[in-house]
């Protein structure tokens, strides 16, 4: 169980979280598709709540309470956007130059990025850290 092995970082229990959505994928893609298709049973309904558990904890160590299903929700939408385009063959690295993997790596590693800003937001107004952060256009628009 990854939330058993103190010797790995969060950051790392999370990606290993999301690689085993890519492993599903690649490896039994079948039970990818059951398990992700639209209308989801009870059953399935309720796996997926137990694995949201953990996901939404160690995001929340990362980013923050307030914004942990937020990133989640983006960090999933990234994952299954990649395993979707790779799946129908649209993800070529000779198209993109990058791949699955790669992209994982993006999205999270814009955690920390994310993090930072919330630090700065909590430094500058500690009454709004539990907010929704501002895009990267909103605070464009701020000036």
């Amino acid at each position: 169980m990854l939330g058993a092995d103190p010797d790995m970082s969060t950051r790392d229990k999370v990606r290993a979280m999301l690689a085993g959505m890519l492993a599903t994928a690649r490896e039994r893609p079948h039970l990818y598709r059951l398990m992700h298709r639209p209308p989801a049973g009870p059953e399935v309904l309720q796996a997926a709540g137990r694995s949201q558990g953990p996901f939404v904890a160690a995001l929340s160590d990362l980013v923050c309470d307030a914004q942990a299903h937020r990133f989640g929700a983006v960090l999933l939408s990234g994952v299954h956007g990649a395993i979707g385009m790779e799946a129908s063959g649209q993800l070529t690295r000779d198209k993109w130059k990058t791949d699955a993997d790669e992209i994982l790596d993006t999205l999270v590693g814009l955690l920390e990025l994310a993090r930072q800003r919330l630090e700065r937001q909590k430094a500058a107004k500690p009454e709004e850290v539990s907010q929704p952060a501002a895009s990267p256009e909103q605070e464009t628009d701020r000036g």
